[in-house]
Order: C-alpha cells, then structure tokens, then sequence
C-alpha cells in the first residue's frame, strides 16, 4: 500500500510476480544443497547449533512456497483456489512465529558457546520446540482448511492477509530478546574476549578459509 492509503495499481503485479517466481527459484536450489549437507556431513552431525540451522533452512524452504504462490497470484490476478489460499497464508503466518523461535534457539545457544556456560536439559528443550513447530504447522494447515479460516492474499497490500493478531506482540517480545543475545555476543566477541577464546576462534577461522562455503556448494551432488 502506498502513503496515500490507496492500493496498488494493477501494472505492478507483473514485476513483483516475477520477482517472487525469481526469488524462489534463486533460493530453493541454495536451501536445498545447504540442507543436504547438514544432513550428510559428519563434521555437522550432534551439534545443536547445525540441527538448528538445518531447521531453519527447512522453515526458509516451506516459506518460499508461500512466494512462489504469491507471484503466481499476482501474474494470474486471481487466488487459483480457495484452498491454496489459505494453505499458503497459514503456511506464511506459521513461518513468522516459527522462524522466531527457531532464530531464539539459535542465539541462546550461541550465547552459551560465547559465554562459556551450559544451558540445563538444552537438547531436550531444543527436540521439543522442534517437535511443537511441525506439529503446529500440521494442525494449523488442516484446521485452517477445514474451518476455512480467513487466511488469504490481499492483492492492495501484495501480502497475505492474517485474521488475527494476537501472536505479535509475543514475536516482538522474542525477536527483541533475540536481538539483545546478538549484541551481548557481539559485545563478547569484539570487547571481552580472551587470550584462549582468541585462539579458538584462529582455529575456527582457518577451518572456514580451508573450506569456502563456495567449495563446499559444489561438492554437493546438485544433479
């Protein structure tokens, strides 16, 4: 919508359809081959912080489908069905909740590493939030289908409408703890770090400009 109020001219589907279409080719390919190699790698296997990322990936792939069926509804001018309709706004709906707490996981548990502590029953909490995230997603997708729930693609705003708002001042609470774990490691990293900490971190450097992550893309099996 623009600052006057007034929806978007119709004209401005075709480019924001492409991009769409665009984005989700560009970035499906890369989330895919970052998932196999978390998945295959032993260097990656036992680690929270890689089955944490492993999700994230996932979460970025289910909502790219979201994208893609936005441009599909802006080139096309229509929802294509009321079904994928809704499916596609619950999907886009369960990602921001989703995306945040799997983002909080991952910097509590950076956090740990910075500071050197160990966060009680860690992986037990972390199978659980998991496990509740796609369970979630399951019942969410099937229940807003059944009740045919208000779920839909507004094409004035050119974003899916939600029909309630009642999870947001949670997901600010949350993103806004996420933010400041991220400052307190970075503070750690740039102002307080230790002679043995400085160390690792060499040794963690070296590993990274050993194998680029560019190298280890195409390593993966992409045909």
């Amino acid at each position: 919508m623009n600052s006057s109020g007034t929806p978007h001219l119709p004209w401005e589907s075709l480019p924001l359809g492409l991009s769409f279409i665009t984005a989700t080719s560009i970035f499906l390919p890369l989330y895919l081959t970052v998932i196999w190699i978390l998945a295959t790698d032993k260097d990656y296997n036992g680690l929270i912080l890689y089955h944490i990322l492993q999700h994230l990936c996932v979460a970025n792939v289910l909502s790219l489908i979201s994208t893609f069926m936005s441009g599909v509804f802006e080139l096309s001018r229509t929802r294509v069905h009321a079904v994928v309709d809704i499916c596609s706004g619950s999907l886009s709906a369960w990602f921001r909740v989703g995306h945040t707490l799997l983002n909080l996981l991952l910097s509590a548990n950076q956090l740990s590493i910075a500071f050197r502590f160990i966060i009680p029953y860690e992986y037990d909490a972390h199978k659980y939030v998991i496990f509740l995230l796609w369970y979630a997603l399951i019942v969410l997708i099937l229940m807003t289908v059944y009740l045919k729930v208000d779920f839909h693609y507004d094409f004035s705003t050119h974003y899916f409408h939600d029909p309630t708002d009642q999870y947001e001042p949670v997901v600010t609470v949350v993103r806004h703890m996420t933010t400041a774990m991220c400052l307190a490691i970075a503070c750690k990293l740039l102002f307080l770090v230790s002679p043995a900490d400085q160390g690792c971190f060499y040794q963690i450097n070296q590993r990274i400009h050993s194998q680029p992550v560019i190298l280890i893309l195409l390593q993966a099996p992409i045909t």
